[in-house]
């Protein structure tokens, strides 16, 4: 199996889903399959590497692609995974989706009051769900990636710039 060349790594609540469908319709790509978050270098890495190989495609298939990936925006918020891609995939292109941090907290409470039927204010889930503010910290989050990748490696996208100007915007990411 073919690993990943490029992994999508965040945030959180900033177009990630956007950007795996336009990925997705792209000929050249590859993402697996029925799966946009797989979730290997922070919930599931105690599976192991041939778990996560099982997503990618054969030598012979992966030669129809340009670009073989995936998408989980959690990976920039997690500590320990940097160091986990930087050892697996050292080689890789990491792609960042920011939002204002703002928008990125309240869009965060409303899914996660619409998913959880969750009846708190918003000032109550930021004073009680202590990552809703942490996410937004995104040079905390980069610096972690820029000391183990070197800084061509890391394209950064700010969501609202892409959806002001997606077609410019996606033709810088190719």
């Amino acid at each position: 199996m073919v690993l990943p060349n490029f992994i999508v790594i965040g945030a959180q609540r900033s177009g990630t889903t956007f950007l795996d469908k336009v990925l997705r319709a792209h000929d050249e790509v590859y993402l697996p399959p029925y799966r946009k978050e797989i979730h290997y270098f922070d919930w599931h890495f105690s599976r192991g590497a041939d778990w996560y190989r099982s997503f990618f495609p054969s030598n012979g298939e992966a030669s129809k692609y340009r670009a073989i990936g995936e998408v989980t925006p959690d990976y920039v918020f997690e500590p320990e995974v940097p160091a986990r891609i930087a050892e697996m995939l050292p080689d890789s292109r990491l792609v960042i989706m920011l939002r204002n941090p703002v928008r990125r907290a309240f869009s965060g409470y409303l899914h996660h009051a619409r998913s959880f039927n969750d009846r708190r204010s918003f000032e109550q889930f930021i004073a009680e769900q202590h990552d809703a503010i942490e996410r937004g910290f995104y040079a905390r989050q980069i610096k972690r990636y820029l000391h183990l990748f070197p800084p061509h490696s890391i394209h950064i996208m700010i969501s609202e710039e892409v959806f002001q100007r997606p077609q410019s915007e996606l033709d810088r990411l190719a």
